[in-house]
């Protein structure tokens, strides 16, 4: 998914940043590259796309299109020199880009599927985005990783973890607490783990 338009262009990184979730093996090349779809096409997006794994960039300029709810791009001029500029400067890389692959992040960012599960659509997904784009911005740009990847010692990968689900499961909360103790960064806001995969109130020393 490559966003709308009133967003920035670069959260697109964000919707990347499942796709590869999903793919990582550390010290391993991903399993699979992700294949994005872009709304609104613009230079900027694109090269946020290929730089985040995305190896395939669908623009949905199929046309024309006489009767709409929204968009309109196979006739906007603007989607057409996005293609334009990403294919032809992409050209003088080409040979590098179908293996390239993403720097290993230092930065994690949880994303609790507890979380989803009780407050689908909550304002925290909103957050993560934000947060996601603000650490980007500052080149610290986090990996998500799951409940479950924590379980498995995931953490060990990284210097830092973001946390800003509610409902966490209760061995991924003790797994972090684990983590910080021997010396890890751990981050969060406000309710942070407070609940865990069933929605009961934890007793976690980490909240």
């Amino acid at each position: 998914q490559g966003s709308w338009r009133w967003d920035s262009h670069q959260i697109v990184a964000f919707s990347m940043a499942f796709f590869n979730a999903g793919a990582r093996r550390y010290g391993q090349p991903p399993v699979s590259f992700p294949m994005s779809h872009t709304a609104w096409p613009t230079p900027f997006r694109s090269y946020t796309l290929l730089a985040n794994n995305a190896k395939i960039i669908s623009y949905w300029t199929f046309g024309p299109i006489y009767a709409s709810p929204e968009g309109d791009w196979s006739e906007a001029p603007e989607s057409y020199r996005a293609c334009t500029l990403t294919a032809n400067r992409a050209a003088y890389f080409d040979d590098i880009l179908p293996e390239a692959a993403m720097r290993p992040s230092r930065v994690a960012m949880l994303y609790s599927h507890s979380n989803d599960y009780w407050a689908p659509g909550g304002p925290v997904f909103a957050d993560k985005r934000a947060v996601f784009l603000a650490l980007s911005h500052e080149y610290f740009q986090p990996e998500l990783v799951s409940e479950d990847q924590i379980i498995d010692g995931c953490l060990k990968n990284y210097d830092a973890v973001y946390v800003l689900d509610v409902a966490v499961a209760k061995k991924a909360q003790d797994a972090i607490k684990q983590w910080v103790d021997a010396g890890g960064i751990l981050w969060t806001c406000s309710d942070a783990m407070t609940s865990n995969e069933l929605n009961a109130l934890t007793t976690s020393q980490v909240a």
